[in-house]
């Protein structure tokens, strides 16, 4: 605690005698962030000050209260709001930081029940698909039965669909990474789901990057793109504009202080948008906005589920009426054989 009165004395000093005070007012600010960084409660501020005030008259008994008034005060307010910004960052900091423990709490406990409904559920669609293409072949083509019979199949179909989404998103699906160029497997997955949307949306893509080399399970990429596409597609109820690009950004730091470069596959949609209270729980599972039977409020959280496991970062920006925007930030590999370190430890400049 010495140490810190005689560093705030010296830039106490600085400030009344230097002519450019503008040093000390630096000084002041990184002495209010060391205060707030090592737990010293704000009003042992005023106390050093104090203190430093009372040695300076001791030590300069000439000085007049009207020439050192003012220079005085000054680095006493800029440690002062120093401190008190450093502190709101860190209580923000560990707001933020509870709330993603908290949703990575229900992601594991719903994750165990969906792995274990999706099991028992799978083996029930198997059976009714199983016997609807036993129907099927026992039916001529243009009898009612067969119409019927196709409905039930196909309806199965889909279900097994959400069960593979729930096995994803329960992190039960075999995942073999391998080196893949995302700017290829958008094209390929976009061929595919324009022939499933609305003709009245325009799909556009137009990447920035010849190629995106990244370390995933082609699966992966193709699920993210193709549930990101269906929810835009939904929020803009089935006409509008869906634009994808694939860009460069910003390196990722790593865990040794080493920089990754890195890239974004960009989704944006003019369709309706989200409040600020759907975007808090959008990646919450099974949650969903859409109608009974439109939805299962599965789609973003496999999405999240997917970026967190090949180490990237999943940013949402929507406002109501302007429509939303999906940023999806991944390493980026120079070349097919190159590779990083594990994820672990990664954040961004």
């Amino acid at each position: 605690m010495s140490d810190m009165h005689d560093t705030y004395y010296a830039l106490l000093n600085d400030a009344v005698f230097n002519d450019d005070p503008e040093e000390s007012l630096i000084a002041a600010a990184d002495f209010g962030r060391d205060l707030m960084r090592h737990g010293i409660a704000p009003e042992s501020l005023v106390e050093i000050h104090q203190k430093a005030a009372l040695r300076m008259a001791a030590e300069h008994p000439a000085l007049l209260l009207q020439q050192v008034a003012a220079p005085m005060m000054a680095p006493l307010i800029e440690a002062t709001m120093a401190f008190s910004f450093a502190f709101r960052k860190q209580r923000e900091a560990k707001e933020a930081l509870t709330v993603q423990v908290a949703r990575a709490g229900r992601l594991e406990a719903i994750g165990t029940m969906a792995a274990g409904i999706a099991h028992d559920f799978n083996t029930i669609i198997g059976i009714i698909n199983g016997y609807a293409e036993l129907l099927i072949e026992d039916y001529p083509d243009n009898s009612n039965t067969m119409e019927y019979t196709q409905q039930i199949a196909t309806a199965s179909l889909r279900a097994r669909d959400l069960v593979m989404r729930m096995l994803a998103f329960a992190r039960e699906s075999p995942i073999i990474p391998s080196t893949v160029d995302a700017v290829a497997l958008v094209r390929n997955v976009l061929k595919m789901i324009r022939m499933t949307l609305p003709p009245a949306i325009r799909v556009t893509f137009e990447p920035e990057l010849e190629v995106a080399y990244t370390l995933a399970d082609p699966l992966q990429i193709e699920q993210m793109v193709m549930n990101l596409c269906i929810n835009a597609a939904d929020a803009m109820d089935g006409v509008g504009k869906l634009d994808l690009t694939i860009a460069a950004a910003p390196p990722l730091l790593l865990a040794d202080g080493a920089s990754a470069p890195c890239f974004v596959l960009m989704v944006d949609d003019n369709g309706c948008g989200m409040p600020a209270e759907v975007q808090q729980r959008i990646l919450d599972p099974f949650y969903t906005t859409k109608e009974p039977g439109k939805g299962s409020g599965l789609g973003l959280s496999v999405v999240y589920g997917i970026v967190t496991d090949l180490g990237g970062q999943l940013d949402i920006h929507s406002e109501v009426g302007m429509g939303s925007s999906f940023r999806i930030t991944l390493p980026l590999l120079s070349s097919p054989r190159s590779a990083f370190p594990p994820s672990a430890g990664r954040t961004h400049h």
